[in-house]
């Protein structure tokens, strides 16, 4: 599944900059100016894995939309936010990432940056997704010390499993 990211902003032109910027650079977008439909859209398309949005709108600011998406039930991880304003400040900075935004840009926004902040978010939502996974297919954090992956390890290296007891037992030195 391809990653969307949902760009939420009521300026149409600040909009316009940030799907050329992020389709430039190859990231599939989807572009709303409602907080409300944005909220829509986002219970309704699982391939939404971050939400980039204006920290002020009307009817609802960017905090308020964070709060609201947090607690609307989607089955998945929620996704990862980024908060923009153009009137900075370090209550709202403060507020934006206690309310659970990943991240805090100041508007106008560089390009570069832009983009780095919504890879590492998209990162952060994709091991979202892996944990998610893993819990819904039964599985613990725990691994292995669970039963369902007793006698199971990782290599790091690769990623493979092998079974511990039938592992070649480790040769005196």
């Amino acid at each position: 599944m391809k990653e969307v990211i949902l760009l939420l902003d009521d300026d149409l032109t600040t909009l316009t900059v940030l799907e050329r910027a992020l389709g430039g650079a190859g990231f599939n977008c989807i572009s709303s100016s409602d907080p409300k439909q944005a909220l829509t859209i986002v219970a309704a398309k699982s391939e939404i894995a971050v939400v980039v949005t204006d920290l002020y709108m009307p009817h609802m600011s960017g905090l308020q939309f964070a709060q609201a998406l947090s607690e609307t039930p989607l089955g998945r991880p929620t996704p990862r936010v980024l908060l923009l304003t153009a009137q900075p400040s370090m209550e709202s900075a403060i507020g934006a990432l206690r309310g659970g935004a990943c991240d805090f840009l100041v508007k106008p926004v560089s390009t570069a940056e832009l983009v780095a902040a919504v890879t590492k978010a998209l990162d952060r939502a994709r091991q979202d997704r892996l944990i998610h996974r893993g819990r819904s297919a039964g599985c613990c954090p725990q691994r292995p010390a669970c039963g369902r992956h007793r006698g199971y390890r990782t290599k790091k290296s690769t990623g493979a499993r092998y079974d511990r007891k039938a592992a070649p037992a480790a040769q005196p030195l």
